[in-house]
């Protein structure tokens, strides 16, 4: 399983139609788009499911990069010269020659070459396998319905070619990433999030849960445990910003009172064209005075990113009578 094998056999094929379905699902699996969709969610569907979704995402975001740090095994492409480099060229490893179309398996030799050639980021467990489970697997706790998984397995399927085909991961590595997404659905959604917890969460207020433990456990888990995270270098300062950023909105959110899904098929699109635009514009505009230097200001640009991208647009749907009063 750690083994370029695989992905000789696939860059092998040399098929336009397997490239441009890869292509595509590269687009498919990027943060930005899960955003969207999440967006989408949760101003037309469920806002207070949507929030335990994206949740769910930010905390897999999370555990992935801590493993992939932690483990810090090399990509196909970073140990095998004949792999032919389609997509990003995440690491800038220059493989060690070998001979043509000989796969090449993984050892304690070339994980040590990689290790000492600047690698930086693993490909164990894969990133775009976890988030695409947890992203489906979190849509049918909600919606049990034959169709999502049918489409979840097509879409895990293709995810899965693309990631071996661009050489981005080996075979383990997606078997590793739809377990750890697996693990992380049921921890949040049949642990934390159990039924009972999961009512109370989503039909009360904040100014609800009267109870000093319970505010307190609040505050511990929202806002204590993400600011801990910042003392781990190996996960991206931006993550936990905007992680922090999406609590902050729904804490405050909630304090009033949660918007109530209704209003005409209409309302609803409008809300999601709305808060989706309202996203844009705000990435757009911090996209150009945002400088990846991991300051200060750049944790509270992403912080306020996310924050406002929620809170302004429900404030927005509330003020121009696409929430009722």
């Amino acid at each position: 399983m750690f083994s370029t094998a695989l992905n000789h056999f696939l860059q092998s094929i040399n098929n336009e139609v397997l490239h441009t379905i890869s292509e595509l699902m590269k687009i498919l699996n990027q943060d930005l788009f899960f955003f969207v969709i999440f967006f989408a969610f949760i101003f037309g569907i469920d806002f207070k499911r949507g929030f335990l979704m994206i949740h769910a995402f930010f905390w897999t975001i999370v555990i992935n990069q801590l493993l992939k740090s932690w483990i810090n095994l090399p990509r196909p492409v970073d140990i095998d010269a004949n792999l032919r480099i389609l997509g990003e060229n995440i690491n800038q490893i220059k493989a060690p020659s070998k001979p043509s179309n000989t796969p090449v398996n993984l050892n304690a030799e070339s994980i040590e070459y990689a290790r000492n050639n600047y690698l930086i980021s693993g490909g164990f467990p894969s990133a775009i396998m976890a988030k695409a489970s947890i992203f489906w697997l979190s849509i049918w706790h909600f919606y049990k319905q034959n169709w999502l998984l049918l489409s979840a397995a097509v879409i895990l399927v293709f995810s899965a070619i693309t990631a071996l085909y661009f050489g981005e991961n080996f075979g383990i590595d997606i078997i590793a990433g739809v377990v750890l997404g697996i693990l992380i659905y049921l921890f949040v959604f049949q642990f934390l999030y159990k039924a009972p917890r999961l009512s109370e969460f989503s039909q009360k207020p904040m100014h609800g849960f009267i109870h000093p433990w319970k505010a307190f456990g609040r505050i511990i888990y929202f806002f204590v445990i993400p600011s801990l995270l910042l003392l781990i270098p190996q996960i991206e300062l931006n993550i936990i910003a905007k992680f922090i950023g999406l609590n902050l909105a729904y804490y405050l959110i909630g304090i009033k009172r949660w918007p109530k899904n209704d209003g005409t098929t209409f309302q609803r699109m409008l809300r999601v064209l709305l808060a989706i635009f309202v996203f844009g514009m705000i990435n757009l505009i911090t996209a150009q005075f945002t400088v990846v230097d991991y300051s200060i200001k750049y944790f509270m640009t992403n912080l306020f990113e996310m924050y406002l991208s929620i809170h302004f647009s429900v404030w927005l749907c509330r003020r121009s009578g696409l929430y009722k009063k």
